[in-house]
């Protein structure tokens, strides 16, 4: 079989895996976080404060989302997303849940095609086989799957950044700051893309960004009162302060902090030396971003800058679950550009990596069932070994795209 022949089986199998994925993903067992967008959306309509203590449950009850008294899932516990995002998702109020989240499926199905073209041309992935082997493997890639089954909006974050990236590099950097900002109001963590382009010194980028993300904000008062924005500061402080432990300590929380947290907890059967393991994390954030920085500012290649940036917030964000890392596949195009014509490189320089990030579950079902019944400690080192192993995957990558801004692929 030619190489074009095998492009195409690839992608011919991936439209297909995707296409059932979504099908499967119309089922009323998935697109459960779609539920807190959606009840905040009707809170806000009716008047109400989606981030106030309680609310969101008792709205999830009033809608029949969840019985009185029923363990509900965590989502509908807390509003964890910017007032901005309430107003986004103000449209969805004003139909059934199910309309709502089958609207959500629907566009992020829509923005992760649309992401495949700017993909490719912002990682630089020539036209002809490379990209239809690019599409297949983004349409197999775990983390977007997994975005679209729990109705995430990394899916939207992903395009949001690429559409920014492609309008810097076409010298448009007023343009630029508009979707970069929506990201960062639609959840907060896109803001650290900030750091890529100060230390590119693409000052014009960074002021777009910031002035979009002002203007966005007043706009988004037509929708939503501006006691939204002090309650959600608010809530997110005290949820910061209270609830981070149980997300610490979760095994499929994929950051390099978290499993400070985890060999601390496990090495002395205890959380006695937490404080100690938050300071390492604290430091050992700082200091990668740092370097990161300065690997950006050096880096002759720019645009493997901001795959770095991903891979290392990925590592030091206190929580990272799969569905986050939807965005290292730009790191990933970038190694699968670098690599197209030596097949001695691009096993450990594309597939093992791709393979970790983009192919193992970590929750891996089957694996948790069969080491239910073993003792805790055991238990705890079982659960591990696949989150591990996906972590592993996210620094694999974080090198390739350092590698990647020296030139060196």
């Amino acid at each position: 079989m030619g190489k074009a022949s095998a492009a195409r089986t690839l992608l011919v199998a991936a439209v297909f895996a995707f296409a059932l994925d979504v099908v499967t993903f119309v089922g009323p067992e998935w697109g459960e976080d779609v539920a807190q967008h959606w009840v905040a959306a009707r809170l806000a309509a009716d008047g109400g404060d989606p981030y106030a203590e309680g609310a969101l449950r008792h709205r999830g009850e009033e809608e029949g989302l969840i019985a009185p008294g029923q363990p509900s899932h965590h989502f509908l516990e807390q509003h964890h997303y910017p007032p901005f995002a309430v107003a986004l998702a103000t449209p969805l109020a004003r139909v059934g849940f199910l309309g709502a989240r089958l609207t959500w499926l629907a566009a992020s199905v829509v923005c992760a095609l649309a992401s495949l073209p700017l993909l490719a041309r912002v990682s630089g992935v020539p036209p002809g086989e490379a990209r239809v082997v690019l599409a297949g493997l983004f349409l197999l890639f775990m983390p977007l799957r997994g975005a679209l089954g729990l109705g995430q909006p990394d899916v939207f974050l992903l395009l949001l950044l690429l559409l920014g990236l492609d309008l810097d590099r076409t010298n448009r950097p007023g343009l630029a700051g508009l979707p970069l900002a929506a990201a960062a109001l639609l959840k907060l963590l896109p803001f650290a893309w900030l750091l890529y382009f100060a230390a590119r010194a693409r000052w014009r980028v960074v002021a777009s960004m910031l002035a979009w993300a002002a203007g966005l904000s007043a706009l988004s008062l037509l929708v939503v009162p501006a006691r939204l924005y002090r309650s959600f500061v608010v809530s997110q402080l005290a949820f910061a302060e209270a609830s981070t432990g149980w997300q610490r300590y979760e095994p499929t929380n994929l950051s390099l902090t978290a499993w400070i947290f985890k060999a601390f907890a496990f090495a002395t059967s205890s959380h006695d030396l937490e404080p100690a393991a938050g300071w390492l994390a604290r430091i050992a954030a700082a200091a990668l971003l740092a370097v990161v920085a300065v690997v950006i500012a050096r880096a002759r290649r720019g645009v493997a800058g901001m795959g770095l940036l991903v891979a290392a917030i990925a590592l030091v964000s206190p929580l990272t679950w799969q569905h986050h890392l939807v965005v290292l596949i730009l790191p990933l195009a970038i190694a699968l550009r670098e690599r197209l014509e030596d097949p001695r490189a691009i096993v450990t320089g594309f597939l093992l990596p791709y393979a970790l990030v983009g192919l193992l579950d970590p929750r891996f079902g089957a694996w948790r069932a069969a080491t239910a019944e073993w003792s805790r400690p055991a238990r705890d080192v079982a659960w591990s070994i696949l989150p591990l192993a996906v972590t592993a995957g996210i620094a694999w990558t974080g090198i390739l795209a350092w590698r990647s801004t020296r030139g060196r692929g």
